[in-house]
């Protein structure tokens, strides 16, 4: 039996979901939500659902919707998520999760048995080449894990006509900046290369702000960062790097990860691109290199495979892939690098 889905949200990050959902087998497309009847008409004309709602407490209130997809950014979504897990909804979350760990325990201590919620953070395990990496990082000397390298970084764009949403870089909207636009995913994806049971205990970052040369590039009032530096250790013993940033005065777009084991370490990227993922090891002359994975990731993909995902939980009764649990980890290891590079000091867990 079809599972019966509603969308709030029909801006940008909406209809993604809804291109790979809306003639997705298991779906009742049964509602769609949005505040703006422009966009409300553009999306029920091009995905023909039952009903469309002027906002999201009347989808939620809908009793025939089964499960709900918050496609708006933290702020606005809060309450609504409080609504639908009351209302014992299965509930997809976008990214961030929350604003802070205190909204992700309201959200938990709502949650009842057999009710799914997600947050899509887990876009970037979906890609052909995240399944490579996994299989690379079982063979010989590159587990246990001692340290992970990573870095997402971008050039500052040309001026734009009309600067971006002022979400994001509101703590007020959206919890942060560039670590909870992008960093949630860096982490959902370089937690998920370590141990399960694997704990974070301890944090210390820096971060910029926006430069005063390019505040007419972003919205009016944004308070948020747009480049952390964190180090995180972990139970084990590893230690994860973190440089993400944008609106950068740099030369090109960095999107780079080393993985390093007792014997071997990896060379790769949370989503590939021209460069191949390669495997270094000890040899007798010093290191020896070879590829394992060389194929281009289609960008959209990335919006597939969480809402199917989520989909597919909900019907099987399984837990998704970034659960509320798991999230809770990601938005605890948020806040402490928002923490710490405030008080310019680490922060234990």
């Amino acid at each position: 039996m079809a599972l019966s889905l509603g969308v709030v949200g029909c801006g940008v990050i909406g209809p993604k979901h809804l291109d790979h959902l809306a003639g997705y087998a298991p779906v009742r497309l049964r509602a769609l939500a949005d505040l703006r009847g422009d966009r409300l008409r553009d999306a029920a004309a091009k995905y023909s659902p039952d009903l469309t709602y002027s906002s999201g407490a009347a989808l939620i209130d809908d009793p025939e919707v089964e499960a709900v997809i918050l496609a708006l950014p933290a702020e606005p979504r809060h309450e609504l998520a409080l609504a639908a897990l009351r209302a014992g909804k299965h509930v997809l979350l976008e990214k961030p999760v929350a604003r802070s760990v205190e909204e992700v325990d309201a959200y938990l201590e709502l949650v009842r048995p057999g009710q799914v919620v997600a947050c899509a953070s887990a876009r970037f395990r979906f890609l052909p080449s995240y399944a490579a990496l996994r299989d690379a990082l079982d063979s010989p000397g590159l587990r246990p894990i001692r340290q992970i390298v990573h870095e997402g970084t971008r050039p500052n764009p040309a001026r734009p006509a009309t600067p971006p949403p002022d979400w994001r870089l509101s703590f007020r909207l959206n919890g942060g900046g560039i670590m909870s636009n992008w960093g949630c995913y860096d982490l959902d994806w370089l937690l998920s290369l370590l141990q399960p049971d694997d704990q974070p205990t301890e944090v210390a970052a820096s971060w910029r702000g926006v430069p005063a040369a390019i505040e007419s590039w972003v919205a009016a009032g944004s308070d948020a960062e747009t480049l952390v530096t964190a180090m995180i250790r972990f139970a084990s013993g590893a230690t994860i790097v973190l440089n993400r940033g944008e609106y950068l005065p740099v030369r090109e777009a960095r999107n780079a990860t080393t993985i390093l084991g007792d014997e071997a370490s990896v060379s790769c990227s949370i989503i590939a691109g021209s460069e191949p993922f390669t495997v270094t090891r000890y040899d007798e002359a010093g290191t020896g290199t070879s590829a394992f994975w060389s194929e281009p990731d289609d960008f959209e993909l990335l919006h597939r495979g969480a809402g199917r995902d989520f989909v597919d939980a909900c019907i099987a009764g399984r837990e998704p892939a970034t659960d509320l649990r798991r999230a809770r980890v990601i938005q605890s290891i948020t806040d402490a690098i928002y923490r710490s590079a405030r008080e310019q000091r680490s922060i234990r867990l």
